[in-house]
């Protein structure tokens, strides 16, 4: 068939089509109306132009419209022709009467891609009677849903099934403030398709349409990233709602801000890992020390009683070690109890005397060498924070400083800054030592994780340093891994209240 004889072809049919006195249509999915014949076009005072992608008319009653995009979805859902004996339909001067209507699929690759409707006048009055009571009741029925769900505290909307959202609560309108931030009235949701305005922020058109199949969606939950604030997790619920006559009309969204017991559920599990982790290591530096110092001990008195006190110089140092070693995991232990225990307590100190007052304890406890400087930059010098939290994690950072020195470099050095950033305060710890390894990253703040192979430690100290940091309100984070390596500590400007 040519272009011409194919142009022709439609044209011939559209001109028998408006010949007819009955009203016909062709609508696509979600109710959108495609095209219309002569009759149903003069019946509602439009072009096909202008109807185009419409559902229904202004002059509508939104209820009857409610229905004709229930039925209409229930021919694409079943494939069937359905026959409505009797539907009121408003004409362009908003008198309704009563058509009686068949709605038929039309298939493409055996999927239902559109339906075409033909409507005439119902004159039977015992028929309209019936059937106008009938449309009182739907009414009544579905504005009484309407009004629950304005009513209930939660986040709730009711769409129908072409996703226009017909109520919701004023939870679910805030909630979507939130979403986009930008503030969003109930009345400027209503009628809106969910799917252009909302599913890219909160996806629930799966779950609404799977319970409009007949399907009952479990309970999900959906994490949503509001541009303005922290991520959220938000709980699903969907359940179709049918109207006064019993067939599915739409579907109802419960939401639930799951979001602080989302994150109880997940620090409870990280709280367990620890815990499991706490157990194993801790079991094994605190025996494996005993057990070697007993050793050692034994094999002394043994020398001792022999006369043979040649290693004896070298087996107590052994043993020193390992009860030193021993006494640093019960100091971090302490350290890292009341770490998660003590209350905050903020007072405004100098930042600079704190520093200084670590430094002279460190040096006193080895021989003075000049990589031993800090040099200080300190646009804030005054903080308003735990002095006691301050001082343990200023010491962890600049004890690992020491520790992993780079015995090659010409000119060690280990430096503090402090400025404002924003709202907060923000102090940096830097060194150009030997670093912390390329694969730890941020894990490092894991409990028992050492920052370098090369040194031996419990990998408690910078777990330490994280814990004090979260109880302040603040957050620590490695800026460079090495040369230099920079860990930047970012405070509030007041540490918040204890909790």
């Amino acid at each position: 068939m040519t272009d011409a004889q194919s142009t022709n072809s439609a044209a011939w049919f559209e001109e028998i089509l408006d010949a007819m006195t009955d009203m016909v249509l062709v609508k696509g999915p979600k109710s959108r109306l495609l095209w219309a014949n002569r009759e149903f076009r003069e019946y509602y005072g439009l072009s096909n132009e202008q109807l185009r992608e419409l559902i229904d008319g202004e002059q509508s009653d939104p209820d009857d419209t409610l229905q004709y995009v229930s039925d209409d979805h229930k021919v694409f859902q079943t494939g069937k022709m359905l026959d409505i004996p009797a539907e009121p339909v408003t004409d362009a001067d908003g008198v309704v009467r009563y058509m009686h209507t068949i709605k038929n699929p039309i298939f493409e690759d055996g999927k239902v891609v559109r339906q075409v409707g033909v409507s005439r006048p119902v004159t039977d009055p015992d028929l309209i009677a019936q059937m106008s009571r009938n449309r009182a009741e739907r009414k009544e029925s579905t504005e009484s849903l309407r009004t629950l769900v304005r009513a209930m505290p939660s986040a709730v909307v009711m769409v129908d099934a072409s996703h226009r959202i017909l109520a919701c609560s004023e939870a679910f309108a805030q909630l979507q403030s939130r979403l986009l931030s930008q503030p969003i009235s109930i009345e400027e949701l209503l009628e809106e398709d969910y799917a252009e305005r909302l599913e890219a922020r909160l996806p629930l058109l799966n779950d609404i349409d799977a319970s409009m199949a007949g399907e009952q969606p479990p309970r999900r939950i959906e994490a949503v990233s509001p541009a303005d604030s922290a991520e959220s997790w938000i709980e699903i619920e969907c359940r179709a709602w049918r109207g006064a006559n019993g067939a599915v009309s739409g579907s109802v969204a419960v939401l639930y801000d799951v979001t602080q017991q989302h994150l109880d559920q997940k620090n409870l599990l990280q709280a367990n890992e620890e815990l499991s982790q706490f157990n194993y290591h801790v079991s094994h530096d605190l025996v494996a020390p005993i057990t070697t110092t007993r050793g050692l001990l034994n094999t002394i008195a043994e020398d001792i009683s022999d006369a043979q006190y040649e290693q004896l110089p070298e087996m107590i140092s052994m043993a020193q070690g390992r009860l030193l070693k021993l006494n640093n995991l019960v100091t971090d232990l302490m350290i890292l109890a009341r770490a998660d225990t003590a209350s905050v307590n903020a007072t405004e100190f100098d930042l600079a005397a704190v520093v200084e007052d670590i430094i002279t304890t460190q040096l006193a406890d080895c021989d003075p060498d000049p990589a031993d400087k800090v040099e200080l930059h300190l646009d804030v010098s005054t903080l308003h924070s735990d002095r006691t939290r301050i001082t343990q994690v200023m010491t962890n950072l600049l004890s690992n400083a020491r520790k992993f020195r780079d015995e090659s470099e010409d000119n060690p050095t280990i430096s503090i800054r402090s400025f404002r950033e924003d709202d907060q305060v923000v102090v940096q710890v830097s060194d150009n030592g030997l670093g912390i390894d390329k694969e730890l990253g941020d894990d490092a703040f894991t409990m028992f994780t050492r920052g370098s192979s090369q040194h031996i430690g419990h990998g408690l100290g910078l777990y330490i340093v994280k814990k004090h940091v979260d109880r302040l309100g603040g957050q620590v984070r490695i800026a460079s891994l090495r040369k230099p390596t920079v860990f930047s500590i970012h405070l509030p400007e007041h540490a918040r209240p204890s909790t």
